[in-house]
């Protein structure tokens, strides 16, 4: 039995170092592959959107894009005695052509949308051509806002009467 044990103590210990070094390596390997994987996939939609904006950006500076009439409607504006009217009729520029289909789905929304911060409006804001301009503005980003989209460039008043 003792000789036994000698012969056991004398056969060489493997180092389990390699082994260890090993799956450091696969583990380091899985775990950077996997922050490319992450990170790149993120870059490249950021990086479409800014290209997307850009193109519709370019179009807008060679020209006015199509122009989509709006009906015109009357809504009551709120002033000092209340009765106070305002007639409008609009249209609103895309940036490009290839927008007008899609766009064209959204018209309920459109028209909602107007309506609603039209009847907000009062008889002092709209008498100005800066009020008008400014709401102008506005009705374009809450239009862009509540279809989710960029497809307008600017709204245009064909017709604007208070009364």
């Amino acid at each position: 039995m003792a000789d036994e044990e000698t012969e056991l103590d004398e056969i060489p210990k493997k180092s389990k170092l390699p082994i260890v070094i090993v799956i450091l390596v696969v583990n380091l390997l899985g775990i950077g592959g996997a922050v490319f994987f992450l990170s790149s996939g993120k870059d490249d939609q950021p990086a479409e959107a800014e290209k997307k904006g850009k193109e519709k950006k370019r179009a807008a500076t060679e020209g006015p894009g199509p122009l989509i009439p709006i009906k015109g409607f009357v809504v009551n504006l709120t002033g000092a005695d209340g009765k106070n009217y305002l007639k409008v009729e609009v249209s609103v520029e895309l940036f490009a052509e290839e927008d007008v289909e899609p766009f064209q789905k959204f018209m309920p929304l459109v028209r909602n949308e107007l309506l609603m911060n039209m009847m907000n409006l009062d008889v002092e804001r709209v008498s100005t051509l800066k009020g008008r301009r400014a709401l102008e503005r506005k009705l374009a980003k809450l239009i862009n806002k509540r279809i989710k989209s960029d497809f307008v460039s600017g709204v245009f008043f064909t017709e604007f009467v208070t009364q």
